[in-house]
Order: structure tokens, then C-alpha cells, then sequence
């Protein structure tokens, strides 16, 4: 190059000039301290002027030149080697780009002389890059962001695939390329998917845009709008895809059109069944209409009569086989759907496919989707079968306005059942309703006010005693009435309130006997409204009333009873002492003769009181409570579900009690009735609503604290408190609360024996319940229970311990009547036995845990509680104790039921001589 670049420069300096001050380059050479040589004409306007250094140029490219160092000449004569660089420079506010190629110019084959520059302006060029390359960056950022899927296949095979591709279908970039293209499709697109894309790979253009299914990875499928295209790739034709997701679109519009298609058949259903008068019309419109639903692809309608046997069906959808196998399934029984149905008015079954009750039904090999929805047909209380569809509905649950819509068409179905039956039933009605009056055991007959007789049934001539209708002919119907006057009255209310009803009259028969009637009756009026036929329908209460006066008197007899039994109860405790000592006086043998006849008397008279109060008792028998163990916690919690529905919504419930209280003895529906007392009282007390509470827990009584309760003695009890955010009682109503009748509420408002009744039961418990109030804030009640704890745990507490004779042998009588005690003891006491002594339940479980007790003696009616339960006690803490029962009826045999063991029994009075003998057998044992 250096040669020939010498030749031409030598040839013909004019001519090679000529050509480089032609050019559009800059170009100019300098030699090794970059003094230029030679410049074109180029060079020159911009400033590189022959003879002077190159980087002292004060024109437009000064900027690329005034880094010594990195001047590409200076690069050159460094290396050796040509370079071509590509340089951004700033020129008035704007950006110029120029590529400098510099190539070293050897003459003597060995040193570089000079240094040949190219400066061209690629302005322009470079702009048109960067444009392309922008571009090319939002054709890349559109790809790879754009929500459309975006998929390119060859040979059939997916060979490229945008991330919007793999959202939409579930499978990752590398899982998708290699797949066919076709089987991202569900398989009923399949053949018109790989039909057209293979038209496309042949160069073809076949319909391009349409609606298809994706079968993504994990089995679920959605709606996409798809678009196909023919595309070149490698020289080969291929197809592009294009994908939008349109599913919640589509499902949107679906769903729409599902609900007005529902609400037509919904509509024509009621529009047209109306006019049917058969049940095989009624199904088959009802099978009409919904064909017409698109997700319905099947559906069956059962009707049974009223032996709950198959009277007809119908189906729709099925082949001939399905519908054979069908019925073939009816003829054993009803399918396990239906029968699911007994207890709810519907069922959805969302994957019958997988349930194993529906392998024999037909249903299951439809293939129309895997949800059936079954109803009952039933109006009221009138059912007459079921409605089984199958619907198309893989991609979704049943949505609830379609479960209401397909409910009320069942509805719908049943209601036309029913108003046609109905239909049939008026149109007989005139017949039944005649044979009805004449067949009726009530007395009917129509009369006039003047009291001539229109018409009267036959249970009226029979009830009156009348052969025949021509025999009322000649009668007023005020002789039938005891007092004519009843008559006027009852023609005068009949005219105010148009109707009379359950009136009691006194009717005479034909034979004069009194007949008391309950009579109901309807009057006509005309358009005047004057009273033209009074209807009269008569119930004979003879023998009703007569029942009641029975009833009366047998309550008279109870309260007699009762009376009774208390008297000779008192009578009975009375006599015990007179007998006992009587007989104890009567074994002494140093007792004076006129004394020894005086006891005799006084022993016979008292035996023979006995006898006579015993058939006193006999008359009545008193009942005893269900005395159990029981937990408060369990007990207030088993009565929330009460409690609840007795405060309604706008009061707030709240209850706070430990698990770890210990039980107490109680009857569990006497408790109840307490708590719901209060609970109904709080309620009343609360009528804009408010809060109720109930806590509890132990507290512990002791000698002091009792002082100042004189309801409560020593012990540990369980204090359940129930408060409310109510109204308040009054100061001066407070102490009077729990007296009987006595109430703060409006007339009408309650009798006022609620908390006396709960006072009583709480008493009865051995417990006491106190109130606290104050007007506008609320009320607290508090109730005490004794727990079993305070039997057992607090005895060394109350310091009841005491020192007995040890060589004796210990025997506790229990009895809350004192004479008997101080009797018994006396003659105990002789016979050398170490006698114990309890009026109560709680005293004697004290004492018994306290000392060596060896023989019981109890009452089986303690005025506190059960004496069973106080010996089921004894027996639980000393099994083999002997145990003598006492009481002033003959529970002989309660005992024999209650205890497997035979425990002697001693009615009151009792021989003191049996009871001793009795006493020294079961010590010895």
C-alpha cells in the first residue's frame, strides 16, 4: 500500500488531490509528533490546516483531539496497527457520532512515518441503529410482558412460547416447547386446532380467530380467544398463535345468560302450568322447558304415591339403554341421592363420578359434566316425589341463584300438584260438604231470629230426642233454651259481633232433661245488614261438665289429702316418745303397780292413735325429690340452651365459672326452675336489652361469718351469683321480694310466685339466696349451696370432735323431731350404748365423719334433705355399718328397691322392745 500510495502521490499529485478533496470524509495524514502533512479539503474546513498539530484545532472536532494520549494516531504509531473507533461527540447542544479509522503509513518497510486519518460522520447511521434497537426493546418488553400468550410451533412442535403462554396454561417455558400444539387444548378443540394449524405450516390461512379451551397443567380449563397466523421460520412456513384469556368474560356472560335462561323457564313454568289439569301434562311441560336450559343435560322426575311407592316418572337426555337401566334401578329401590333427601329439601352432588352410591345410575355414564342437583317435589306438607338434573357444570360449583331457581321450579312443580288435587277436591266439595253436615257428631240447625227452623242434621234431632226434621216444625227455637232470656241475649250478641263463639247454654230435650251445649254460630245478614239465619253449631259438654265437677271434687280431696298427711306426719312424730317410753316404763319391773296399769293405757291409747293415723296416711302418699350429685358448672351450662331462648338477642350472655368447684347435692330440675326464674326476671328487667351474668365459687363460711349469717352455718358453699344490667328494684320493695304474690310488675305482669318459689327450693336445699339492687343499674341474686366439701373437708374446722366413752358401743339417731331424740336416747342410754344425737342432714354427716359411729338410726324424711341419701353416704364411707331405717309412713319397700341389702325398718311409734332386740342382732354381727 505504502508503494503504491507513493507512486500516485509521485504520478500525479493533481489527480489524487483532486480525488481526496472529492470525498465527503475528512482525511489527512501527520506524521509521528502528529504534525498534519497533508489535509483534503474536508479536513481543511474543519479545521486540520497543513503544518500545524492536529489536536490544535479550534473547530467542531477539537473535543477528540484534545486528549493527546488517546489520539488514535498517537494509538497507531504506538502499536503498529490500524484502528477504527467509533466516538459520541458533543456539537452545539447536540450529539454527533464519527468513526475514525487511522492506518499507519510504512514507506521504509520498517518504521511508520506517517499516520493516514479517516474521520466520517455516521450521524445518522447511528441514529437509525439506536431507533432499531429501541424498537427491537419494546418488541421484546411487548413479548415478554404483553398478558396475550404468544406461541410459535414448526413440525407441528411448540418451538417458542411467551410468559404469558405459561400463566395462561400452567406449564413452565421449558415444559411447553416440544409439546404438539395441539395438546395444550381440552380434547373436544383437539381435531379443529391441529386441523388448521397444519394448514398453516403448509402456507394456508384458514379461519384464523375463534373460541377455544385451554387444558392447563393441573387439569383445570379455561376459556381463551385464539388466533392463528401463518409465519416463516428458517426458511420454513410455521404458525404464530396468539392467545387471549377470557374465561372470567365469558363464565360472566354465561352465568348471565344461565340466570335469564333459569328465570324463562322459571316464568313460562308458571305461566303454563296453571292451565293444566293432569299430572302427566305437568311433566310433560316441566320437561319441555327445561330441555331448553343448555347446562342441563339430563334430569329425571320420580312421583310416588302415598304409599311412598313409584307411581310415574319421567327423564330426559337418556338413551333407550339409560332410560331401561334406569327404571331397571327404580324397580329395586329409590337411589342413594334420594334417599339422602329424608331429612333435607335438597342435595348437591359436585363429583358423582368418585361417589360410590352412584356406580348403577345412569347418570354417571353421561358424561356431561359431574354435578347433580336433586330436590324434593313438595308443597306444605304434601309431598309427592323428587326432580333429579344432571348438569353441565365442569368448571364450576352450582352457583346459589341457580340451587333458588331450580328450587323453585321443584316448588313450583309441587304447588300445581297440590292446586290440582285441590281442584278436584272443591269440585266434589258440594257433595262431601252436605254428606258432611248430615255425618257430623256436632249438632247443626239453621233458624230464623223469629226461632223457626230452616234445616238441622241428624245429630241434632238425636241430641234432643226428636224422630225427624217435620217435628221441629211446629217449635220455637227459644223452647229449647232453660231461660228464654238466653236466647235474647244471644240473638243481640250475634248481631254486634256477627259470630258467637263457645258459648255455654242450657238446652232441654224433648223429655225435658237438661243438656249443657257449647255453642258456636255464624249469622246472614242482608245487604241492610239486618240478621235474616243464625247457623248454630252445638257440642254436647253434659258429661264434660260433669267430669269437671269430678275433677273438682277430686281436687278438694287432694288438698284434704295433703292436709292430711302433714297432720298425721306431726301426729306420728308426736306419738313415737308417748309409745317408746310407754313401753320402756312397761318392762320395769320395780315400777308400782297403779303406774305399770297407767302406762298400759297410756301404751294401748297411743298404738291405737297410731293405727288410726296410719290409715290417715294411707290416704296419702308424699312425694320426695330426685336428690343427685351435681357440678354447678355442668349444670348452668346444660341450661344455656333455655336460658337463651328465654333473654332473646338484644341481651348479651355472659358466663364465668371454674371447672374446679367442688359438687354439691341438689335436685337438677329444681335448680333449673331457679335459674330460669331469674333468667325470665332479668329479661323483664331488661327491655331495651342489656347484660346477663352468671358466675360462681367456693366460699368458705366460718364461725365468725355465720354470726352474721344466720341462714348459713360454718362451712364451705358454692355462691352462684346472677346479676343483670336491668331496671332495678326499688329500696323499699328489696325486703319483700321473696314474699309470695307480692310483685312490682304491672297487672298482668306475673303472679309474684316466682322468687318465693325459688326461696323455698333454695331453703329446701339448705341453702339461702339474698338480692342486691339499685334503681337504674341492675340486680344481683346470690344463692349459697352446701357443698359435699363442706361435709368432708372443713369437720376438723368446726371443731366438733369430741371425747367419747370408748367402751361403748356408738349409735346415731336421726331425727329432725327433738322429742323423739330425747326419747330414744333415754331408753338407749339404759341399755349402755353411747347415744349420738342429729335434727339435720348436714349434723349428722358431720358427726358421723367425726366419731366412731357403728349403728345408724334414721328418718328416712329429714325437714332439710333425703335420709336415703344420708345413709347411701354412711355406706359409702363405712360399707358394712348396720343401718336402721325409721319413718312415720311404711316405706318398707322404697328401701328393698333403693338398697340391694335388707335394712331393718320401724314405722312410727315404734315397740322400744322390738327396736332394741333389733339393735343388739345387728351389733353382735
Amino acid at each position: 500500500m505504502e508503494n503504491t500510495l507513493e507512486l500516485y502521490m509521485r504520478a500525479d499529485a493533481f489527480f489524487f488531490k483532486k480525488i481526496l478533496d472529492n470525498l465527503p470524509d475528512i482525511v489527512f495524514s501527520v506524521n509521528k509528533d502528529l504534525t498534519i502533512l497533508f489535509a483534503n479539503h474536508k479536513a481543511k474546513e474543519k479545521g486540520f490546516i497543513e503544518g500545524n498539530k492536529c489536536f490544535d484545532n479550534k473547530k467542531e472536532f477539537h473535543n477528540i483531539c484534545q486528549n493527546v494520549s488517546k489520539c488514535p494516531a498517537k494509538e497507531v504509531i504506538i502499536t503498529g496497527k490500524s484502528s477504527d473507533n467509533e466516538l459520541k461527540v458533543p456539537f452545539n447542544g447536540k450529539t454527533k457520532y464519527l468513526q475514525i479509522t487511522s492506518t499507519p503509513i510504512i514507506i521504509n518497510k520498517k518504521t511508520i512515518d506517517n499516520v493516514l486519518i479517516t474521520i466520517k460522520d455516521i450521524t445518522d447511521k447511528k441514529k437509525i441503529q439506536i431507533q432499531l434497537e429501541e424498537r427491537n426493546q419494546i418488541f421484546r418488553d411487548l413479548y415478554e410482558k404483553t398478558s396475550v400468550a404468544i406461541i410459535f410451533y414448526q413440525d407441528d412442535i411448540i418451538i417458542f412460547a411467551n410468559p404469558a403462554a405459561t400463566k395462561i396454561t400452567g406449564y413452565s417455558k421449558n415444559e411447553i416447547v416440544g409439546m404438539k400444539f395441539w395438546e395444550l387444548v381440552d380434547d373436544n378443540f383437539q381435531e379443529i386446532v391441529k386441523k388448521r394449524g397444519r394448514k398453516r405450516q403448509e402456507g394456508y390461512d384458514p379461519e384464523n380467530k375463534y373460541e377455544i379451551l385451554v387444558k392447563r397443567k393441573d387439569g383445570k380449563k379455561r376459556w381463551v380467544l385464539l388466533e392463528g397466523r401463518v409465519t416463516t421460520y428458517n426458511g420454513k412456513h410455521a404458525g404464530l398463535i396468539t392467545a387471549i384469556d377470557i374465561h372470567e368474560e365469558k363464565s360472566a356472560k354465561k352465568k348471565l345468560q344461565n340466570h335469564l335462561n333459569l328465570l324463562f323457564i322459571l316464568h313460562e313454568l308458571n305461566k303454563n302450568l296453571k292451565l293444566l289439569q293432569s299430572k302427566e301434562l305437568i311433566l310433560s311441560e316441566t320437561a319441555n322447558l327445561l330441555s331448553k336450559y343448555n347446562d342441563i343435560k339430563c334430569f329425571s322426575i320420580v312421583l310416588l304415591d302415598n304409599n311412598k311407592e313409584i307411581s310415574d316418572f319421567i327423564t330426559y337426555g337418556f338413551t333407550k339403554d339409560d332410560e331401561t337401566l334406569f327404571a331397571k334401578n327404580l324397580e329395586k329401590g329409590l337411589p342413594e341421592c334420594i334417599n339422602a333427601l329424608h331429612n333435607q329439601n335438597y342435595i348437591v352432588l359436585n363429583d358423582h363420578h368418585n361417589n360410590k352410591t352412584c356406580k348403577t345410575c345412569p347418570y354417571l355414564n353421561l358424561q356431561h359434566g359431574s354435578l347433580t342437583f336433586s330436590s324434593k317435589i313438595q308443597y306444605l306438607n304434601n309431598f309427592y316425589g323428587y326432580i333429579i338434573l344432571n348438569i353441565n357444570a365442569w368448571d364450576r360449583k352450582l352457583e346459589e341463584f341457580e340451587r333458588i331457581i331450580l328450587s323453585e321450579i321443584s316448588n313450583l312443580i309441587a304447588s300445581t300438584f297440590y292446586r290440582l288435587e285441590q281442584s278436584m277436591k272443591l269440585s266434589n266439595l258440594s257433595e262431601d260438604f252436605e254428606k258432611f253436615l248430615e255425618e257430623n257428631l256436632a249438632a247443626i240447625c239453621i233458624t230464623t231470629p223469629k226461632g223457626d227452623f230452616i234445616d238441622c242434621n241428624q245429630a241434632f234431632l238425636n241430641l234432643f230426642k226428636y224422630k225427624d226434621k217435620n217435628e221441629l216444625k211446629t217449635i220455637n227455637a227459644s223452647n229449647f233454651y232453660k231461660d228464654r232470656k238466653q236466647r235474647e241475649l244471644f240473638l243481640k250478641i250475634l248481631k254486634e259481633k256477627k259470630t258467637v263463639k263457645n258459648i255455654e247454654m242450657t238446652y232441654i230435650d224433648k223429655e225435658g232433661n237438661e243438656t249443657i251445649v257449647l255453642e258456636n254460630a255464624v249469622g246472614r245478614f242482608d245487604k241492610d245488614g239486618n240478621l235474616t239465619h243464625v247457623y248454630s253449631f252445638l257440642y254436647d259438654i253434659t258429661l264434660y261438665k260433669n267430669f269437671e265437677f269430678q275433677i273438682i271434687n277430686t281436687e278438694k280431696l287432694r288438698s284434704i289429702a295433703y292436709f292430711t298427711a302433714g297432720i298425721a306426719h306431726e301426729l306420728n312424730n308426736m306419738l313415737t316418745p308417748i309409745v317408746t317410753l310407754s313401753s320402756y316404763l312397761l318392762k320395769n319391773k320395780d315400777l308400782p303397780e297403779q303406774l305399770k296399769k297407767s302406762a298400759k293405757i297410756i301404751h294401748e291409747s297411743s298404738n291405737k292413735s297410731a293405727q288410726l293415723i296410719n290409715k290417715l296416711l294411707e290416704f296419702s302418699r308424699e312425694s320426695k325429690s330426685d336428690i343427685k350429685i351435681l357440678n354447678i358448672k355442668k349444670l348452668i351450662n346444660d341450661t344455656v340452651p333455655l336460658i337463651k331462648s328465654t333473654l332473646g338477642e338484644n341481651i348479651s350472655l355472659i358466663i364465668d365459672i371454674p371447672s374446679n368447684l367442688p359438687a354439691f347435692e341438689g335436685d337438677p330440675i329444681q335448680m333449673t326452675q331457679v335459674i330460669l326464674n331469674l333468667t325470665a326476671n332479668a329479661k323483664d328487667a331488661m327491655p331495651n336489652g342489656g347484660v346477663f351474668q352468671i358466675t360462681a365459687n367456693c366460699k368458705v363460711i366460718d364461725e365468725y361469718s355465720s354470726l352474721f349469717n344466720p341462714e348459713l352455718n360454718p362451712g364451705a358453699y358454692i355462691e352462684l351469683s346472677i346479676s343483670d344490667t336491668g331496671v332495678g328494684i326499688a329500696e323499699k320493695d328489696l325486703p319483700k321480694i321473696f314474699e309470695p304474690f307480692y310483685t312490682t310488675k304491672k297487672a298482668g305482669g306475673g303472679t309474684g310466685l316466682g322468687l318465693a318459689t325459688s326461696y323455698g327450693i333454695i331453703k329446701k336445699h339448705g341453702g339461702t339466696i339474698t338480692a342486691e339492687s339499685e334503681v337504674g343499674k341492675g340486680t344481683t341474686f346470690k344463692i349459697y349451696l352446701p357443698t359435699i366439701m363442706h361435709t368432708y373437708n372443713l369437720v376438723s374446722d368446726l371443731s366438733i370432735q369430741s371425747k367419747r366413752d370408748k367402751t361403748k358401743k356408738t349409735i346415731l339417731l336421726v331425727d329432725d323431731e327433738d322429742s323423739i331424740l330425747d326419747s330414744a336416747k333415754i331408753i338407749l342410754d339404759r341399755e349402755l350404748y353411747d347415744i349420738m344425737t342429729s335434727n339435720s342432714y348436714n349434723d349428722a354427716l358431720i358427726k358421723f365423719t367425726s366419731n366412731n359411729i357403728e349403728l345408724a338410726i334414721i328418718d328416712i324424711f329429714l325437714y332439710d334433705k333425703n335420709g336415703i341419701d344420708l345413709a347411701k353416704k354412711f355406706l359409702t364411707l363405712k360399707p358394712e355399718m348396720p343401718i336402721i331405717f325409721i319413718s312415720g309412713s311404711d316405706e318398707s319397700k322404697l328401701i328393698k328397691e333403693i338398697f340391694d341389702k335388707n335394712y331393718p325398718f320401724f314405722k312410727k311409734p315404734f315397740d322400744a322392745k322390738e327396736l332394741l332386740k333389733v339393735i343388739k342382732n345387728l351389733l353382735k354381727k
